[in-house]
């Protein structure tokens, strides 16, 4: 039982590369975890304690690499890992401030516009012009309002979140709802009627749009062009 505490975290740990497409490091953590480790703790244990030390690899040898990772780590970055950003070994500029970053929680189509208004003002304050900053308003209002509209089921307790984030060169919008599993990147319909309207509009002004469907939850990435500081 005790051996699931290190198994989970380096669990974790390879997921979080693999997700950084860092898929050379998972590859030698699981073979060192899965493999090596297990063999050779095994193998010293049973000389010293029979069958109870070959037990004793589920958490010798999974503490074992739980600490080379962080070995590893201390030595790339310089310091132990103590956060999700040292594990990850990102780098200071890594995110946006407080200040560049807007959050809401949407619960129903209501809130909808008046998250739309909000994005667009906060891209004002960031400098944007009229234009770009009704265009984000427009991307949030339709993508909010197609998932409260199509995914939110009568009577539950639907989640979407959405997240704006100003950088430089590109805002970035995070929509993530816990409806069933929908990609709007590989549904676009075909003709010019209503059906899949706002969905071509977005995806005509982003740059670039992706979709993921993990733990249950629908993450759609949009990023869009920024108006340049020369501009402002």
């Amino acid at each position: 039982a005790f051996g699931l505490i290190p198994c989970c975290v380096n669990s974790a740990v390879k997921n979080l590369y693999q997700g950084t497409e860092r898929v050379a490091w998972t590859e030698i953590i699981s073979v060192a975890e899965g493999a090596l480790l297990p063999a050779l703790v095994a193998f010293v244990f049973s000389r010293l304690m029979g069958v109870t030390g070959v037990w004793l690899y589920f958490i010798v040898g999974g503490s074992l690499a739980t600490l080379g990772i962080a070995l590893w780590v201390r030595h790339r970055s310089g310091r132990f890992p103590t956060s999700m950003q040292d594990w990850l070994l990102l780098g200071e500029d890594f995110g946006v401030k407080p200040e560049d970053m807007l959050e809401m929680e949407i619960h129903s189509l209501q809130e909808v516009t008046g998250a739309a208004e909000q994005v667009g003002a906060f891209c004002r304050t960031h400098g944007q012009s009229e234009k770009t900053s009704n265009h984000i308003a427009l991307c949030v209002e339709e993508m909010a309002g197609n998932t409260v509209l199509h995914g939110f089921r009568e009577g539950a307790d639907n989640h979407l979140s959405v997240r704006v984030q100003h950088r430089p060169d590109r805002w970035v919008l995070r929509f993530r709802d816990d409806c069933r599993a929908f990609d709007p990147v590989s549904y676009v319909p075909s003709g010019s009627g209503g059906d899949g309207l706002g969905i071509r509009l977005v995806m005509a002004m982003a740059e670039d749009i992706r979709y993921t469907y993990s733990l249950n939850m629908n993450n759609l990435m949009i990023r869009l062009p920024a108006d340049s500081r020369t501009e402002d």
